[in-house]
């Protein structure tokens, strides 16, 4: 697990700017305003160099054996090795706009320091889930996870989450970036509250893992299952984490699941999640992978609805 206030400052910002289009964008913008009152000219100024410096970074022309788009900087920030990131951005920004993205990161950092709190949210989390007995629960659970997606549990890379901080009183935001796993974590959160979401995430991260040509295979078995299937594959991407986390995780860690609930704030996701949970539920109980037969069962079982002509 990693925690870090450069990390989450990006973070905070790109949710202020709306960059991160997760649902709890409007929490921390909320928050921003109990504590620090409406943005004024400056705040305005810096979060508008922000946001251009990361629009300019997502469109310019990719360098060989590389790619651009919105989520390449948080990749260089957030899943890179070097000990400090803003280094190998460095070589992929112009030195003005590197230099302008330094200063709206320097202009906001004093503020959001009030919020990281030297990470106490975060750090208060890792205490109590290194001695949950819930964890042996969870550990097991993405074991049995890793081989439904065919992947070795322990083969490299290796995830790792990457915590930040998020207001009480709203849900959480997360997203997998390669190995990276980015969860918010609210005050007061154990491994029970996150585990629906831990585990969503790394069914991202497992699907990634799987090798190119498997992947176009089970993506031309679910195009070949039904004149949908190309739809059903196209959601497929989130529900099957979603019935995953919010499905059978949520089930064994809270006392709260129920179908009723959302589960997912798409209503398309959230219905073929609840639909592919008796395909899931059954497949890891009888020890079975995610293969063609599974995806064209899947195709069968999404709820789609009917194009016009």
């Amino acid at each position: 697990m990693r925690i870090s206030f450069d990390a989450a400052l990006f973070h905070w910002l790109e949710s202020l700017t709306g960059a991160t289009l997760g649902k709890t964008v409007p929490a921390h913008r909320q928050e921003y305003k109990r504590l620090f009152g409406d943005l004024d000219e400056n705040d305005r100024k810096y979060l508008a160099d922000f946001t251009r410096v990361r629009v300019a970074h997502a469109e310019a022309p990719a360098p060989p054996l590389a790619y651009r788009g919105m989520n390449a900087m948080r990749e260089r920030l957030f899943d890179g090795d070097e000990a400090d990131p803003m280094t190998a951005l460095a070589r992929e920004l112009s030195a003005e706009d590197m230099a302008t993205l330094r200063k709206s990161l320097a202009w906001f950092a004093p503020k959001y320091a009030r919020i990281w709190r030297d990470g106490e949210v975060p750090q208060a989390f890792l205490r109590t889930a290194r001695e949950d007995p819930a964890r042996a629960q969870l550990d097991a659970l993405l074991v049995r996870l890793a081989r439904f997606y065919g992947v070795p549990p322990d083969g490299a890379p290796r995830p790792r989450l990457l915590l930040v901080p998020v207001p009480g009183g709203w849900g959480t935001h997360a997203y997998a970036l390669r190995r990276t796993l980015l969860l918010e974590i609210r005050k007061g959160d154990r491994l029970a509250d996150q585990a629906s979401v831990i585990v969503h995430e790394n069914a991202h991260f497992l699907f990634s893992r799987m090798p190119a040509p498997r992947q176009e295979a089970l993506e031309a078995a679910a195009r070949a299952a039904s004149p949908g299937g190309g739809d059903a594959w196209e959601l497929l991407h989130e529900a099957l984490p979603t019935a995953l986390g919010q499905g059978v995780a949520d089930r064994a860690f809270s006392a709260d699941w129920s179908t009723a609930l959302r589960w997912y704030h798409k209503p398309d996701v959230d219905r073929y999640a609840k639909a592919l949970l008796p395909l899931v539920d059954r497949t890891l109980a009888e020890g079975g992978v995610l293969d063609a037969a599974f995806v064209a069962r899947a195709v069968a079982a999404a709820p789609l609805t009917p194009r016009s002509p």
